[in-house]
């Protein structure tokens, strides 16, 4: 099977499942639909290009360059009255969405979080569901191996664990499993990721590719590539179908004979529903959106994993060629005092990352400059500077 970039227009309404979005979610629920209703016919839809035998996406360790690129949405956040307006919010435009994109570090929900957000209406979101859906996943998450694992992270790692008297902990993901959560702790991250090639185990190699390569026969599975959902259609409070524009300009209104299932992510599927007029009403009003269904809370309530930058001086090059993805290891601490937020004891409530690269991006833009040295591809940091907090996607 391979994806293609073509949908003929006598085909738009013998699919009885659309799926719009590739990424992450997409790749999962494309496969499992084929899978579980092979009588069904079931249409995935992404708006980039197939990541399949592309060593730009695949190549783990290779990630930064996709930052700003052709495969980035690249999507910046408006100017703010009290700072922080230049933050780079990348979204993957390639299949397998920002699991082709990302760094890929795993870690499996605590418990606690789990309980929180069924108390607060998601039904089914309990950690005993969590993690045997986590049990079952396709793809290949670990720690980082052995050979993988350069002296700067090993020295980061010991001396963390020295100086604040926290244990280091092997896998973290086994002690989330097994004891609900992580507290104070040191360590190697878990990857998805083939250590012996530093390739990719995104949610499109795990349940994309076999179907790409022919392991697994999916004749009920159209992937399209390069075509771009402009619109959700919507009839009474039912989403018809969906408007879209293919790689060669042509248009086409398709309708789905069960579902439509939105999976375009956390920022493309609410800017999909808004312009097509699904969403707070008074909001689309000003914006001259024509409203099809008042809808409170789209758009808002994002919550992301805002980061504060601190850049050191090395003595040395980072170790060449002996990483994963330049950030491997990490360190769990707990700044509340116990219970603080009601139930949740002592468990950790911020990580930091070890990365071997300067993040300089942003930090460009402050009156403090930040210079680099390259030397045989080896990236230092020129000057030992603490930067002003700052949040980065």
């Amino acid at each position: 099977m391979a994806t293609t970039t073509e949908l003929p227009a006598t085909s738009v309404g013998e699919y009885d499942f659309v799926i719009v979005g590739g990424g992450t979610a997409g790749s999962v629920i494309a496969s499992r639909l084929s899978e579980y209703l092979p009588q069904k016919k079931v249409l995935l839809i992404e708006a980039g290009p197939s990541d399949y035998m592309d060593d730009r996406v695949l190549l783990l360790k290779d990630w930064l360059s996709l930052l700003g690129g052709e495969l980035d949405y690249d999507y910046g956040t408006t100017e703010q009255p009290m700072g922080n307006s230049h933050i780079r919010h990348s979204r993957a435009k390639v299949l397998g969405g920002c699991s082709s994109h990302n760094t890929l570090i795993s870690f499996r929900p605590f418990e606690y979080d789990c309980r929180r957000w069924e108390e607060q209406g998601c039904t089914g979101w309990s950690f005993k569901t969590f993690t045997r859906v986590i049990d079952n996943l396709r793809n290949t998450i670990q720690p980082v191996h052995e050979r993988h694992r350069n002296q700067l992270c090993r020295d980061w790692v010991e001396s963390c664990s020295t100086a604040l008297d926290i244990p280091v902990t092997h896998d973290f993901n086994h002690t989330i499993r097994k004891e609900g959560a992580l507290k104070q702790t040191v360590g190697f991250f878990s990857v998805a990721y083939n250590p012996d090639d530093g390739r990719r185990s995104s949610a499109s190699v795990a349940y994309l590719h076999p179907i790409l390569r022919g392991a697994e026969k999916r004749s009920n599975l159209t992937i399209l590539t390069n075509a771009w959902v402009s619109k959700v259609n919507v009839q009474g409070d039912k989403v018809t179908g969906v408007n879209l524009k293919l790689q060669n300009g042509e248009e086409r209104v398709l309708t789905a004979k069960a579902e439509t299932i939105l999976c375009a992510g956390a920022v493309d599927t609410p800017r999909l529903m808004l312009l097509s007029g699904l969403g707070p009403q008074q909001q689309l009003k000003d914006l001259g959106i024509e409203v099809v269904k008042d809808i409170p809370g789209v758009g808002e309530n994002l919550l992301d994993h805002p980061e504060t930058i601190i850049i050191w001086e090395l003595n040395k090059p980072v170790p060449p060629k002996q990483t994963t993805m330049d950030s491997d290891a990490g360190i769990f601490l707990r700044r509340e005092a116990p219970n603080a937020a009601g139930s949740d004891g002592d468990i950790a409530d911020i990580m930091m990352h070890c990365y071997q690269i300067p993040f300089c991006l942003n930090t460009s833009r402050f009156v403090t400059e930040t210079t680099l040295l390259i030397d045989r591809a080896n990236i230092t940091a020129d000057s030992a500077t603490t930067l002003p907090s700052m949040p980065s996607a």
